[in-house]
């Protein structure tokens, strides 16, 4: 099988005028690139070409028909990361081409685990080529350490802000049933939830960086939750806000603090949630063209007529960027199975075995990811707020962030 496998590879003109006809067709045909941009990539793809042949057992399963779909992936991917930042013109031309890391998986028949597990070998050994014909920056340009761990993020993340909505907002059969089905219609709850990870997305674009930390996002989400709840009618939580343990009321009268709340059920700053709730009203009023209003005056129509869709797709999807919305799309195929962690990607381009992100063994209160509504729910109020269950990665991270504060105003008493 081997002695077949490297004669298929390695002779003679032929079969590499065929796996460039290949590569051609999916260029033409699977992505319907324009004339240049095709004239672009099939550049870059003859000059990498050796590579290929020369590597196939070492490129996923090792079959000639995978290897090529992963390296015709990574020639496309390279092609709109480093041609879209060499100058504005390029930019320009860039963009007419209008492909993205989503739709160049789509055509290859590759998820985006895969993608980014295989990805390190060809920055290796293709990084010559790259540094040759984009310059000594290619690599800080094409952004690959970065793309790689912002998705491992937003997978942690996205199952973060979906445990959370779907403990607050979940409220009938009708939407579990919805949830199991996702060929129904969408239903009005599911639609809020995909427009707060729209709105989470939108406050990391404009307010945030691309690449932000874990905890800075997790307040953003949580901020968006806070959102949602003063927006979304009444009828369609899974709690009652003045009999819920988890929230806290505050003065003579008993007014519920919304933010100190959602801090104390998901061990965020206060201070940092306020900021960042100032920056999502910000963007609410400036880019998505709402005016905020106090929680009193708010109406279930504030939230209609938000057009994040479009605003992240001149954002972020038409620069060739990986599309966020996938983590709320329901694309099991496209997202892949298994998991990455955030320290895959590395220099040496050696593949390490499938890293696991699942939860530790060990238990925290107050966490992150709450519980799943159950029948504890039936009265309307959330589960026991000191509740122990198993920590996630984003839970984590909030808890020792929470540590660190309190470890830095208890070591700035004792000074004091």
């Amino acid at each position: 099988m081997e002695d077949m496998k490297s004669s298929v590879t390695t002779s003679g003109g032929t079969d590499g005028d065929a796996v460039e006809a290949r590569f051609n067709a999916l260029c033409k045909n699977g992505l319907s690139l324009d004339e240049k941009a095709c004239s672009n990539a099939t550049k870059l793809f003859k000059e990498t070409k050796h590579l290929l042949t020369s590597n196939v057992s070492a490129i996923g399963s090792g079959t000639l028909e995978e290897a090529e779909r992963f390296w015709f992936s990574f020639v496309l991917y390279s092609l709109k990361r480093l041609s879209e930042k060499v100058g504005e013109n390029t930019q320009h031309e860039s963009d007419e081409s209008g492909f993205s890391l989503c739709q160049i998986l789509r055509a290859t028949k590759l998820n985006i685990v895969d993608f980014f597990k295989e990805l390190p070998q060809f920055v290796v050994k293709a990084g010559p080529v790259l540094r040759n014909m984009y310059g000594e920056d290619w690599e800080t340009r094409l952004e690959a350490k970065e793309m790689q761990a912002n998705f491992v993020h937003l997978s942690l993340l996205s199952k973060s802000y979906k445990r959370a909505f779907w403990e607050l907002f979940m409220t009938s059969d009708a939407n579990i049933e919805k949830q199991q089905n996702p060929t129904s219609p969408p239903d009005y709850v599911s639609e809020c939830h995909r427009f707060g990870w729209l709105l989470f997305l939108a406050l990391r674009v404009h307010a945030f960086s691309r690449f932000k930390d874990l905890v800075t996002c997790a307040n953003g989400f949580v901020s968006i939750l806070a959102i949602l709840i003063i927006h979304v009618p009444l009828s369609f939580r899974n709690f009652k806000i003045n009999d819920s343990p988890h929230f806290v009321k505050k003065g003579d009268k008993g007014v519920v603090d919304l933010l100190a709340s959602l801090c104390n059920m998901y061990d965020a700053s206060e201070d940092d949630l306020r900021k960042t709730m100032e920056m999502a009203n910000k963007l609410i009023e400036d880019i998505l063209k709402k005016k905020p209003c106090p929680a009193a005056e708010c109406k279930t129509e504030t939230l209609e007529n938000i057009d994040t869709e479009k605003d992240y797709d001149d954002a972020i999807c038409n620069k060739g960027d990986l599309d966020e919305r996938v983590f709320v799309n329901d694309e099991d195929s496209l997202l892949g199975l298994g998991s990455l962690s955030a320290g895959v990607m590395n220099v040496t381009g050696i593949k390490r075995k499938r890293d696991s992100v699942a939860s530790p063994s060990r238990s925290i209160s107050s966490p992150l990811s709450p519980q799943r509504p159950s029948a504890s729910h039936a009265n309307g109020v959330l589960g026991p707020p000191n509740v122990k269950m198993a920590a996630t990665p984003v839970s984590t991270a909030m808890t020792t962030a929470k540590w660190l504060r309190s470890g830095a105003y208890n070591i700035g008493s004792n000074i004091s």
